[in-house]
This record gives C-alpha cells, sequence and structure tokens, in this order.
C-alpha cells in the first residue's frame, strides 16, 4: 500500500475536533443495542460518524494542499541549487514551500510544510525512495532545516527573517506621480503593505472619497504616531557568538545595535514621508483645510459683527450718558440762572431794606472788621434773604425792626468798648521809637532787659494818658517790628566789631548749629560755607560775619589773659 506524504503530513498536524452528540454515548449504545436485540443491522449509526470525520478532513486536507508551492521539478532545481553555507541569503519561505503565504503563514502552515519536505526529502527517505535521483549530495536538507529554524521555532527570529524580506516593497510613490484621481489607487495597497509592521493592530485604512473627517483624522494621527515592531538584527554582518571572550562579544553587539538603530532610524523616516506625503497630497484634508478657512473666515465676520454691534452698543450708552449729563447740566443752570436771579432780587431788596433802617452809617465799616460786628452783620443778612424768599408779612418787618433796633443798642456799647481797646492796644510812632531806642540800649544779655525796655518807654513817651505799658506788651510789639523787618536787634552793644543794629539776633540753637557745622565740614572744602549755611538756616554771609566776630572774641580773650 502506498502511503501520501502530503496524507501524513497533514494528518499529524491536524487539530483534532470536538464531536457533539444529540443525546451522548450512552444513548446510541442503547439504541445499537435495541438494534442488536432485534436483530437489525447497527451499520447506520457507525456509518454516519465515519462520513462526518472524513468529510471534514478532505476538506481540510484540499485547503492545505491548495497553500503550498507545487512540490514538482522547478522547486527540486531550486533547492539543489542553494548553498548551504549561505543560508542566510536563501528565501525561507520558498525552500518550505510557503512562498504564496508568507507572512501570513501560521504556525501549523510551517509545521505542516516543514513536515511534508522531511517525508520527502530527508536523506534517508531519498535512499529508500523507488524515485530516488542519482546523486551525492546530502546537504541540501541543511536549507530547509535551516529555514524551518528561522520561522517555527522563534517567533524574535521569525520577526527578524520578515523584518528584512526580500520580497517586500519599501518603495515610495514619486509624489510627482500623485494626483487627485489617483491618490486611493496608488496609496491604499502602500498602507496596506506597511501595516504589518505596527505593533498596534488593528491599523487604521486610508479609506476613500467618503470617509468622515473623524477617520481621516485619526488615520493621520495614527501613522503620525507610528511605532513599529521591524528590527534588523537578521542582517548583522557578524555573529556574536562567534567571539572569543566577553570583550570582543561585547564589542561585535556595540557594533551590531548601532548599525540596527540607523536603519531604523531610516525606516521612521521613511514612513514619516510617505504620511507626509499622503497627507499634502490627500483631496479630503484640502477639503477639510479649505472648510476650516471658510468657518475662521465666517468666526472672524461674526466675531467683528459682534465687536462693532458692542461698540454701537457702547457708543450709543455714551451717548445717552451725554446727552443726560447735557439735560442735567441744562437744569442745573437753569436751577442756578433762577437761584442768581431771586438772589439778586433779595439782595437789592435788602439793600432797599437796610437803608429804609439806616444800617449803612459810618460806623458799620468800621464795626465789620471785628469778628462780632461781622457775625452779627452776617447773621442780620442771612435773616433778610431768608424772610425774603418767604412772603414777608407786616409782622415779619416789625420783628425785623424790633432784631435791628436791640442789635443797634448792642452795637452801640461795642463801639464804645471797640474804641477803648483801640486806643489802649494802639501804638504811636513816639512810642514805636522809644522801643526801638530803648532796645539799642538795652541789648540782648542785659539782665532784666525786659522791665529796663518798659520802665524806659512808660518814662519817656509823651502822652502818659493811657494806660502804662506792659512788658508783656513791649515784647509783643518788638516781634512784630522783627516779623516786619523794622526793627534789627544787635547780639551785643558796645563792640564795634559785632553784628549791626539790623542784624537778627543768633539763637542758642543757630550758635551749636554753627560750631557743629564748622566741626563737620572741612576749610578745604570749596563749598563748606553753602553748607554751612544750609546746615544752619542762615545765610552764607551771616555765616561768615558771625564766625569773623567769634574768632575776634576768642583773640581778645586771650590777649586779656
Amino acid at each position: 500500500m502506498t502511503v501520501d506524504n502530503l496524507a501524513v503530513a497533514i494528518h499529524g498536524f491536524m487539530q483534532n475536533e470536538r464531536r457533539f452528540e444529540e443525546a451522548g454515548i450512552f444513548y446510541e449504545l442503547r439504541i445499537i443495542r435495541d438494534l442488536l436485540t432485534l436483530g437489525l443491522d447497527t451499520s447506520p449509526v457507525l456509518k454516519r460518524v465515519k462520513k462526518i470525520v472524513s468529510k471534514k478532513f478532505i476538506d481540510c486536507s484540499d485547503a492545505l494542499i491548495n497553500i503550498f508551492d507545487p512540490d514538482d521539478a522547478g522547486y527540486f532545481k531550486y533547492l539543489m541549487s542553494l548553498d548551504p553555507k549561505d543560508w542566510k541569503n536563501q528565501d525561507h519561505y520558498k525552500v518550505l514551500g510557503l512562498s504564496k503565504l508568507r507572512w501570513r503563514a501560521s504556525e501549523a502552515h510551517i509545521r505542516s510544510a516543514y513536515r511534508l519536505k522531511v517525508l520527502k526529502y530527508h536523506p534517508d527517505k531519498r535512499k529508500s525512495s523507488k524515485h530516488a535521483c542519482n546523486f551525492n549530495r546530502e546537504d541540501y536538507f541543511i536549507c530547509i532545516t535551516k529555514a524551518y529554524e528561522q520561522l517555527g521555532v522563534s517567533i524574535q527570529k521569525r520577526r527578524a527573517y520578515d523584518s528584512v524580506d526580500p520580497e517586500f516593497d519599501d518603495s515610495v510613490p514619486d509624489v510627482k506621480t500623485i494626483n487627485d484621481s489617483n491618490f486611493f489607487s496608488i496609496l491604499v495597497p502602500v498602507f496596506q503593505r506597511n501595516a504589518r509592521w505596527s505593533k498596534l493592530q488593528p491599523v487604521p485604512q486610508l479609506g476613500n472619497t467618503n470617509s468622515s473627517r473623524e477617520e481621516v483624522e485619526k488615520f493621520y494621527s495614527f501613522w503620525f504616531e507610528w511605532s513599529s515592531w521591524r528590527e534588523y538584527s537578521y542582517l548583522d554582518e557578524e555573529d556574536k557568538e562567534t567571539g572569543q571572550d566577553r570583550w570582543e562579544k561585547r564589542e561585535i553587539e556595540k557594533s551590531n545595535k548601532a548599525k540596527r538603530e540607523a536603519r531604523r532610524k531610516n525606516e521612521l523616516k521613511r514612513i514619516r514621508n510617505l504620511v507626509e506625503m499622503s497627507y499634502k497630497k490627500d483631496p479630503r484634508i484640502a477639503t477639510f483645510k479649505e472648510s476650516d478657512k471658510k468657518w475662521r473666515e465666517e468666526e472672524k465676520k461674526e466675531k467683528h459683527r459682534l465687536k462693532m454691534e458692542k461698540k454701537f452698543e457702547e457708543e450709543k450708552a455714551k451717548l445717552q450718558i451725554q446727552a443726560e449729563k447735557k439735560k442735567k447740566f441744562e437744569e442745573e443752570k437753569k436751577i442756578k440762572e433762577r437761584m442768581r436771579k431771586e438772589l439778586n432780587d433779595a439782595r437789592k431788596a435788602l439793600r432797599t431794606f437796610a437803608k429804609v433802617l439806616d444800617l449803612f452809617t459810618s460806623i458799620f465799616p468800621k464795626l465789620f472788621s471785628k469778628s462780632l460786628s461781622l457775625i452779627l452783620f452776617i447773621s442780620l443778612k442771612i435773616l433778610f434773604v431768608t424772610f425774603f424768599y418767604r412772603s414777608l408779612t407786616k409782622q415779619d418787618f416789625r420783628a425785623i425792626e424790633k432784631m435791628v433796633y436791640t442789635n443797634k443798642t448792642s452795637i452801640r456799647t461795642i463801639k464804645g468798648q471797640e474804641e477803648k481797646v483801640t486806643k489802649s492796644t494802639h501804638w504811636t510812632s513816639d512810642e514805636i521809637n522809644l522801643v526801638v531806642k530803648a532796645s539799642n540800649l538795652f541789648p540782648a544779655g542785659t539782665l532784666n532787659r525786659w522791665s529796663e525796655i518798659t520802665a524806659y518807654v512808660n518814662e519817656h513817651r509823651k502822652d502818659k494818658s493811657g494806660e502804662p505799658r506792659t512788658e508783656k506788651e513791649i515784647i509783643t510789639q518788638v516781634g512784630t517790628l522783627i516779623h516786619t523787618f523794622i526793627l534789627k536787634l544787635p547780639k551785643f552793644s558796645g563792640h564795634t566789631t559785632g553784628p549791626s543794629s539790623f542784624e537778627r539776633d543768633w539763637t542758642a540753637e543757630e550758635q551749636k548749629a554753627l560750631e557743629n557745622a564748622l566741626k563737620a565740614y572741612s576749610s578745604s572744602d570749596p563749598g563748606r560755607w553753602d553748607k554751612i549755611a544750609s546746615s544752619v538756616g542762615r545765610t552764607k554771609k551771616d555765616c561768615v560775619k558771625r564766625f569773623k566776630y567769634l574768632a575776634e572774641r576768642v583773640k581778645a580773650k586771650k590777649a586779656q589773659s
């Protein structure tokens, strides 16, 4: 009996399917027992199960046969042309007969293909085969073993080979060849090819002209943040395991990593250029941009309209406020004008009324300079104006006449007192001259100076009918004369070198400030006397004179001692 190698390979890796029984095995056993008891044939129950299993097996076998490459003379010729020493440059998928599936082949496909090749091309099988060819080579099987080790043993090794699959098209279309009419027909396959490298699956597709904006933005957002698992360890020129020691192995690994990183950056750059070119040429993006531009213009117009409306409302409110202010101002102006007219009328009536009552006599202007008379006059005036604003009656006039008569009596009494006060406080020119003369006779520093000046003025004045002058009055009058620059008192009399009789006395505070300033500012300072004058509060000339005067006093004392 001839054994089909393909059937054996497929059967070895075919997954066992579960069979679901309607009522369980006990139900079927009972049926079979009943059939046997009745002497009937039990084959219908068993044949039905066999037919179902064989049908599934045939369907699975046909599917697997269609995905494998034909194992004919052409494949055998290709296998014999391979060099086992140069196994890294061979097409592993083609060696296993999976060139149709390539990266889409599952682990079951790879194991089935490898089992099929082992059953047919293993050296022991070739020798026992009736159809064995006359050749002495046995190293060709190494190529099959290396292909399976690269693809079927480790996922990392398979990814390393898939990353550099020679059948993969890395090309990016020229931007000049793309337009709105062929955009999707050219770029959709390109993105579908490169989607296999993404770490995140499923990958959004480019779509078509009817894709929504959300789908388009999601697509470009995904590809602009591209994360790829593609790596290039399969292209390492030297295996680190060939190093003699750890240092050499580290150096080999370091060199390999640098080259892998350079290839990885080039890959990312390629994807980036592809996505940017697609974004630039995508007619949907142009439509979206145009729509956004119109929306921005409309929004700008709307903002401008709202701004103008707001400005118009503000100007309208401003004009309304100004109109209200102007109206209020006009009303206030009219009120003031009416009040001014009424006040003028009141003043006119007041003058007439005062003239009738003989209020403008010669004594009133003199009495107005005094506080009590001024208050009385203002009170009367306010009273008259107040009565004018009310319609004056005869009773009002009588009350006013009575008040005025009472005030006249008070004014006469005040007049006598004021004349007496004025007479007592009035200083004649003879008394002022006596004060000046006595001040010169009794300079500052004289014992009981103000008593001596007071006695001298009271003794020598011509008019002795009034009250004698007191020390307080003398001091007050001297202060008044000094304040009005009529009198300049000397510091000391009897010294020809002292200050003149028209200079103001130096107080103790000024003298101390002068001494401190003389110590503070050096004589070599060109602005010394200006600074001294500023510190003391005197003029520069006064300070210099005072300094010379004090210097002469010191010299005189030294000469006497």
